[in-house]
Formats: structure tokens, C-alpha cells, sequence
């Protein structure tokens, strides 16, 4: 949840609109406190990669684990 919270803001700053499907910037446009203007992009990309990683060492013990993981993986890298 945080993860993907952190993703969508750094999109709302630094994501393209034809991909995103919507207009980005609306979030500061509206006064909403976000990731970005609290941490700065490169902060709050920080922490995304930093929960990526815990999310993947807290899946380890599983044995089935890499679905999930590549779900992080892909949260993380998503540009829409």
C-alpha cells in the first residue's frame, strides 16, 4: 500500500500523461501533501526501493515466494 502510495505520487510529478491517462501535476495543483514535497523525488524513489527490498526479505521464508516479489518489483517499476 505505502509502496504503491509513494509510486502513484512520484507519477503525479514525474510521469507522462498519455501514458498515466490523466493530466499529471494535480495533486500539488490541489495543495496535497505527497511524497515528493515532502521527501523530493530522489528521497521518496529512496524508500520505495528501500520497501521493495523489505518486502522481498520478509517473503524469503516463503517457499512460493516470487509471485509476490514480482509484484513489488513491478509496483515499483510501473509507469502508469
Amino acid at each position: 500500500g505505502l509502496l504503491f502510495q509513494i509510486i502513484d505520487d512520484l507519477l503525479d510529478v514525474r510521469g507522462d500523461a498519455a501514458a498515466l491517462g490523466k493530466r499529471v501535476g494535480k495533486d500539488s495543483d490541489r495543495g496535497k501533501l505527497t511524497f515528493p514535497a515532502v521527501l523530493g523525488v530522489d528521497g521518496s524513489m529512496d524508500r520505495a526501493e528501500q520497501l521493495t527490498a523489505e518486502a522481498c526479505d520478509a517473503l524469503r521464508p516463503l517457499p512460493e515466494r516470487e509471485l509476490l516479489a514480482s509484484l513489488a518489483r513491478y509496483i515499483l517499476e510501473r509507469n502508469h
